[in-house]
């Protein structure tokens, strides 16, 4: 028998972290709701918005659904928008903004059941956690501090 409470994931259910000032990340990791090998999280990111640089043990690809994104990965940046996919290679480090006057909306999809994240500390070295934890603190706390350090 399906269990019709399990055939839909409502957004209100999620637990929103603000990962970006007037921004929001809600995680649906696989391991938890039983699909496994994939994860998936919504991103809202105001204009101008976004995550810093940081990275993943897993892959990930974001699939663009509102608004111009600028996404680094590994240096390189690509411009995506509504209908866009841009692909994420683990371990590489990447990070994204709005771009515009307009918010970003993108889904991310980790090839893992649990993704984790590192993110470049103060110190020079690399601070890694896993994303359904306390990463979410770990990514608002960093990028704060590198909107501290914009001029």
């Amino acid at each position: 028998m399906i269990d019709s409470e399990r055939l839909a994931i409502r957004s209100a259910d999620l637990r929103a972290v603000e990962h970006t000032p007037g921004g929001s990340l809600r995680m649906v990791p696989g391991d938890e709701y039983g699909f496994g090998g994939f994860s998936l999280a919504l991103s809202d990111n105001p204009a101008e918005g976004g995550a810093t640089e940081h990275r993943h043990s897993c892959g990930e690809v974001f699939v663009v659904y509102a608004g111009r994104g600028v996404y680094t990965i590994g240096g390189v940046e690509v411009v995506a928008e509504p209908g866009d996919m841009v692909i994420v290679p683990r371990r590489t480090w990447h990070s994204f903004r709005a771009d515009g006057d307009m918010r970003l909306r993108h889904v991310a999809v980790y090839d893992s059941g649990d993704p984790d994240i590192e993110l470049p500390s103060s110190s020079g070295g690399v601070s890694s956690d896993r994303m359904m934890g306390r990463t979410s603190t770990a990514l608002r706390s960093a990028t704060e501090s590198a909107a501290r350090d914009q001029p």
